[in-house]
């Protein structure tokens, strides 16, 4: 029980979260087996943490809490960090044409192409070699994700996420032996530290529906007010 207490705070402390690795993982994969139980209720909590079917952060974890954490450590550190957040174009088309099963297939190649396409160096400097396991996010209604890279500016950001829409609409999925392919359109924004983190997220979106106005598969920047 002692050892199930301990792997109940670093489930609940934020900087576990920050670096999730393989150890916690094997952790979690050791409890299941012994104690049941106690696993379900463990992983009741991280239901509001992880989103179940991508292994990225949720939602409601990576707005409320982990940007807040960022917010506020660039503030401290006297650094900046950008904001990127990307929607696959007419996903909803591709499922109603092709099906779920087809469309879920879809979003395990995105969120394969974001892990792959996000280096440590671009999210978090000078941290913990485990930062290799941090992740993304997904923010929207299923085709919606975001990333946060910390000391890295605007141009910096959307060269990053440049990378990433190129891997994804030149590379392909296969699903039931058929190819198929996808576009992503991408908002970047970068953090002032004169305003709250709504402000960043609603510079994104509007950078992000820019991209869609623009013919899609593509990135647009919202600068930061002067």
């Amino acid at each position: 029980m002692k050892e199930n207490k301990g792997l109940e705070e670093r489930v609940d402390n934020l900087e576990q979260y920050k670096a999730l690795g393989s150890e916690l993982k094997q952790d979690l994969d050791r409890l299941k087996l012994e104690d049941p139980e106690e696993y379900i209720r463990i992983k009741q909590g991280d239901t509001n943490i992880v989103d179940e079917q991508t292994n990225l952060f949720s939602k409601n974890y990576f707005e409320n809490e982990l940007l807040e954490y960022i917010a506020g450590r660039a503030r401290e550190e006297n650094k900046t960090f950008s904001y990127i957040k990307f929607d696959i174009d007419e996903f909803h088309e591709f499922n109603d044409k092709f099906g779920h099963k087809a469309g879920d297939k879809g979003i395990q190649y995105v969120v394969q192409t974001l892990t792959k396409n996000i280096r440590t160096k671009d999210i978090m400097k000078g941290e913990n070699p485990r930062a290799k396991d941090l992740r993304g996010a997904r923010v929207g209604y299923g085709e919606e994700f975001a990333a946060i890279f910390y000391d890295v500016d605007e141009s910096q950001a959307r060269m990053i996420a440049e990378r990433i829409r190129e891997s994804i609409a030149h590379n392909h999925f296969k699903f039931e032996g058929q190819k198929y392919s996808l576009t992503a359109s991408f908002g970047v924004a970068e953090f002032n530290p004169g305003e709250d983190t709504y402000q960043l997220l609603k510079r994104a979106d509007e950078a992000l529906y820019a991209a869609k106005r623009n013919g899609k598969n593509k990135v647009e920047t919202y600068p930061i007010a002067a």
